[in-house]
């Protein structure tokens, strides 16, 4: 994930490189290139559908975290390698009643009970939000839905999300604490993948997706360059408001596109 997550951010300075004219902008792009290729060469495992471990001894090793998943918040996987990552987000496997497990079921090596939001038995508060938000920008908004609807369950049992609470069941251990910045990632997931907000620089995108039990929903006042914006999520349509006047209404599947001058 840490090679993933650095071509991601190579690829990100060469774009600000040549926003601000940085002679090292062309540098930057040669070194995603060759580290992603290197990064596939040598570490995607095409049979497990998953990126292994490569150890100094020449030695590698397949590690089932669920924080390679923040690879899916790139923009430079594959087609196949999103879908087998994906394949992987099975009930018993990553998937518990409440989110996701650190590290799946089926890794016997490196699964632990006691370490819960790195090492197994439960998952950091905010990895839900995260994986979900990522899930919903790869195109695969019902297992978005599907694992922010699992984290939900803890608002039943917790005054406020901990920091590392069990996957199979709502209790945490003494050393953790309460997280704002946990509910966050859950908040972006429900912004920017349930109702669909899309900012690209001077123009706002809005393509909400629907699922099955959400019924009517509303997102109010998101602000976009000095406007107010109301969303409205039934089982038919959706409708945008701009400042209280109703802007449009339209099915699922198109988007209302906005521009910085409208």
């Amino acid at each position: 994930i840490i090679n993933v997550l650095t071509v991601h951010l190579l690829y990100r300075m060469s774009e600000w490189g040549k926003l601000l004219k940085d002679k090292n902008s062309e540098t930057y792009y040669r070194d995603a290139e060759k580290l992603k290729g290197l990064m596939n060469k040598n570490l995607w495992n095409d049979e497990k559908g998953w990126f292994d471990n490569l150890y100094p001894d020449g030695t590698k090793e397949t590690i089932w975290t669920y924080h390679l998943y923040d690879a899916l918040g790139t923009d430079f996987l594959t087609g196949t390698q999103i879908n087998k990552l994906v394949s992987h987000l099975r009930e018993g496997v990553f998937l518990g009643k409440y989110g996701l497990f650190s590290i799946a079921r089926i890794d016997s090596i490196h699964w632990d009970l006691i370490d819960a939001d790195w090492g197994g038995g439960g998952q950091y508060a905010g990895m839900p939000g995260r994986i979900s938000r990522n899930l919903y920008k790869q195109g695969f908004p019902e297992m978005g839905w599907d694992i922010l609807n699992r984290h939900m369950g803890y608002m039943d049992y917790f005054p406020y999300f901990p920091q590392n609470p069990r996957t199979d069941s709502p209790d945490q251990d003494r050393s953790s604490m309460p997280l704002e910045i946990s509910a966050g990632a859950g908040m972006e997931a429900i912004i920017f993948g349930t109702f669909g907000i899309n900012i690209d620089k001077e123009v706002l995108i809005i393509k909400p997706n629907t699922h099955e039990g959400l019924g009517e929903s509303a997102l109010n006042d998101f602000k976009f360059r000095g406007k107010s914006y109301n969303i409205q999520i039934n089982k038919r349509n959706f409708s945008v408001f701009q400042d209280g006047k109703h802007l449009a209404t339209k099915p699922f599947g198109e988007s209302v596109v906005i521009t910085s001058n409208k």
